[in-house]
């Protein structure tokens, strides 16, 4: 190849190879992640349940699962309708990808940590290649960004970090080009605002005033640039719309959970979560995270971090009269940005607090810490930068040492005081494997939480729990304290149909009006239908559950998840913004359909091959076996029908309660040979022991879920599933009628044990 031809390419292997030394760069910052097991952290089973739920769902073809069936006890909760879901589709792309949920989930953490690096050079390396890259170091080694991925477990707002200097840079180059509108520049400031949104709301809620603070800095410098200010401002407002679908159900119908109701005792924790200013600093070096980190605040910022601000601090006064006019007025924007968070941290700012509307709902005020790392990293790497760039002529095997020892300064000091600690599974309190992920691992979860709800109370517990069953929020998992009269039972019959999570029939008969109830909480999204007709749907009993009066005879009853009034208006305002992109995209920016046709392929990978292989598994096997004339059990399925010697099998069991049982009843759950042998027992109760007979309401249906172990040393062959019902205090067993009794029970299943162990 001719030398042309090399010059030609150097640029692009320039770059290339920059991005790659950058990346080697931020890697140290996952380290975490690569080590035996997964990391504790205060929210890590609510992600993992909530990522577990929503890949069962997709495969079920819920596009976008705002209402979680499992959360709650088995009870339901409409998280996704309030929580932004981006993190788990994330996480869902590398589990589609092969990785199980443990490791996928570490990949959406890892790729976070990174791309915060990525993002924030992309922005910072406009003033120079030196400034992008100590940004982006001081950036992603951040302790905050430690404490949110190996501390909290808040990896939502871990990745709201990563659009925060994205959208700056694109505010930036939307407002400064040249051209007389840069059409793909506007398309990805929408696009990038909508996934900030969809992301973390609370992160967009708290990062929308500082974006439109940088672009109001901006304007001060350049006044005649006022239309471009207002471009800006619509392609935000045009990200707004395209995620519509999302945030504005949030607020139309807050009021309807627990999230939505204030407190004055929740603001008084939240003001008492302030510090003192020389509380906001760690005392060690070595960085020390909660609860080891000394200090009255339980996010102190680091000292080497604070250390390398004040130096660029001095630095700009020193020598910030060289600097250019842009970099200056950056500077200090971002120097302004950090005070002011470090002084909302402080209790100085408790007024504030109190007195303005919607602060509150941030929840932590040290999510603040999150604008500090922004304005501290901004100023190191410009300052610092600035000190590279002039001193240029030295080679770059100066500002490459600079930028390795950065890193290596950072990570020891953010890292190496970082207590790991394998996370446990709540039922053995062994180390969470791969295959403890599952609906066990959600009502356990759970029930970590409703210890302490019990005992400390506060909000930000079960907070998407529907306001219909708030006075319940202590004791719904719980046996109630007195078991309730038995009423005359119902003469009710019930044949489920199909039972999909958000669309379930029943053939019902009934010589008298009654009242259906579905175990799962009221919400307005709920819908049932008699015979194809709409009828008053209402919430139930102190658990507030999904309930209809049904007419005497025999019906169709339909109980569907048809979305809220501000859902289906929100869905058609974001599909209007979502149809102007496209079709800007396709006249103006084809490259941009890239994104469209990503998605495209992300769903039709989640959904399409899971419903051609699993399409039947959604239609329960009807049964009408009568247990002492109390509880119907009406339909069974085998969700397992093959597994292996050390492995687990899974059934479910839908039940009619026909009158509020007054005495605990357990499930017979065995495993039986060809000889009538017991070889497995898993006997429990409803809900994994959380929802115990004594609390049905009389009519109400339920879809309960069970698992069994099976010993190491089983044989191959063809096994017997046997469930009942008997009494948890006599061991009695209930009388049944409707099926013939097999080995004390009755047969819902066949399993066939292949040779060879767990897998």
């Amino acid at each position: 190849m001719n030398a042309r031809g090399w010059v030609g390419r150097t640029p692009f292997l320039r770059a290339v190879g920059t991005w790659v030394l950058l990346t080697l760069l931020l890697l140290p910052a996952t380290y975490v992640l690569w080590l035996p097991g997964l990391q504790t952290t205060m929210d890590g089973l609510y992600h993992k349940s909530r990522f577990f739920e929503l890949d069962w769902l997709l495969r079920l073809g819920v596009l976008y699962p705002r209402w979680l069936p499992h959360q709650g006890f088995l009870y339901g909760f409409p998280t996704l309708h309030y929580y932004a879901p981006l993190i788990y589709y994330i996480a869902e792309l590398f589990h589609l990808l092969g990785w199980g949920f443990l490791a996928a989930y570490e990949w959406m953490i890892g790729l976070g940590l990174v791309a915060a690096g990525w993002t924030m050079f992309y922005y910072a390396r406009r003033w120079g290649v030196w400034t992008g890259g100590l940004a982006a170091i001081a950036y992603t080694y951040w302790v905050y960004h430690f404490s949110l991925a190996y501390v909290r477990g808040a990896q939502a707002e871990l990745w709201g970090m990563v659009w925060f200097p994205l959208l700056l840079a694109l505010i930036h180059r939307a407002f400064l080009d040249d051209a007389p509108f840069p059409a793909a520049v506007h398309m990805g400031l929408a696009l990038v605002y909508a996934a900030l949104i969809l992301t973390h709301n609370l992160s967009a809620f708290l990062f929308t005033p500082v974006a439109l603070g940088y672009l109001g800095w901006l304007l001060l410098a350049r006044r005649e640039r006022w239309a471009r200010a207002l471009g800006v401002l619509g392609s935000m407002a045009w990200g707004a719309l395209m995620s519509a679908f999302y945030w504005l159900p949030v607020l139309l119908d807050i009021r309807y959970v627990r999230a939505g109701h204030t407190s004055e005792r929740g603001i008084d924790a939240f003001v008492a979560a302030l510090s003192s200013l020389r509380g906001l600093l760690s005392p060690y070096w070595i960085h020390r995270y909660q609860p080891f980190q000394g200090t009255e605040s339980p996010e102190p910022l680091g000292r080497v971090a604070l250390l390398l601000a004040l130096g660029a601090l001095l630095l700009f006064l020193l020598r910030g009269h060289r600097w250019s006019e842009e970099r200056r007025r950056t500077f200090l924007f971002f120097t302004g940005l950090a005070l002011v968070a470090i002084f909302g941290l402080c209790r100085w700012s408790a007024w504030f607090w109190r007195h303005i509307p919607l602060l509150y709902y941030i929840q932590f005020p040290w999510r603040l810490e999150s604008l500090i790392g922004l304005g501290l990293a901004m100023m190191v790497g410009l300052a610092w930068g600035a000190f590279l760039e002039e001193g240029r002529a030295r080679g770059p095997l100066v500002g490459g040492s600079v930028l390795v020892g950065m890193t290596l300064l950072l990570g020891w000091s953010h890292l190496a005081g970082l207590h790991y600690d394998i996370a446990k599974d709540p039922a053995t309190w062994k180390p969470l494997r791969e295959e403890a992920v599952d609906l066990g691992l959600i009502v356990r979860y759970d029930y970590l939480v409703g210890l302490p709800e019990r005992e400390y109370g506060g909000i930000w517990a079960f907070e998407y729990m529907p306001v219909w069953s708030q006075d319940a929020v202590k004791d719904f998992f719980l046996p109630p304290p007195s078991p309730p009269p038995e009423a005359p039972p119902w003469q009710v019959r019930l044949t489920p149909g199909r039972q999909h999570p958000y669309d379930r029939r029943f053939r019902v008969v009934s010589p008298h009006p009654w009242t259906f109830s579905y175990h799962q909480f009221y919400f307005p999204a709920w819908r049932v239908e008699v015979d194809g007709a709409p009828v008053p749907t209402f919430p139930r009993g102190r658990l507030g559950l999904v309930a209809a009066s049904i007419p005497a005879g025999e019906h169709e009853v339909r109980l569907r998840y048809t979305g809220t009034v501000a859902q289906r208006r929100a869905e058609g305002l974001a599909l209007i913004g979502m149809l102007l992109w496209l079709g800007w995209a396709f006249r103006r920016e084809r490259r941009w359909l890239g994104v469209p046709a990503f998605l495209l392929l992300f769903f039709l990978g989640a959904t399409v091959p899971a419903r051609l292989h699993h399409g039947q598994s959604i239609h329960h096997r009807p049964r009408q076996v009568l247990f002492d004339h109390r509880i119907r059990l009406v339909g069974s399925r085998v969700v397992t029908p093959r597994a292996r010697p050390g492995g687990r099998v899974w059934f479910t069991l839908d039940w009619l309660a026909l009158t509020s049982p007054s005495r605990r009843y357990k499930v017979m759950v065995h495993l039986v040979d060809a000889r009538g042998r017991t070889v497995a027992n898993g006997d429990t109760e409803p809900g994994f022991f959380f929802t115990p007979t004594t609390r049905w309401q009389q009519g109400e249906v339920m879809e309960d879920w069970y698992t069994l172990s099976l010993p190491a040393d089983l044989p191959p062959g063809s096994y017997a599933l046997i469930t009942g019902l008997y009494d948890a205090e006599t061991v009695r067993p209930l009388p049944f009628e409707g099926e013939e009794a097999v080995a004390g029970g009755i047969r819902v299943g066949t399993i066939v044990v292949e040779g060879g162990g767990a897998p």
